[in-house]
């Protein structure tokens, strides 16, 4: 789901995304955590999603 506004005294719109949270698993990806590391959250594990085969890779398996 998409919601967009605006905000008084700003020129620009406000744009927000909201994702159900079993849609699809996720590949692997980079991020850096709240301490500055750079961490490597693994692909998913198999799991049920919405819009995958049962079974498809599941979770993420971040670890900050």
């Amino acid at each position: 789901m998409h919601v967009v506004g605006t905000v008084k005294g700003h020129p620009e719109m406000v744009w927000a995304t909201f994702e159900h949270v079993n849609n699809a698993p996720n590949e692997a990806y980079p991020y850096t955590n709240n301490k500055n590391k750079n961490v490597m959250c693994r692909r998913a594990r198999p799991g049920n999603w919405l819009f995958c085969k049962a079974k498809s890779a599941g979770r993420s398996t971040c670890r900050t």
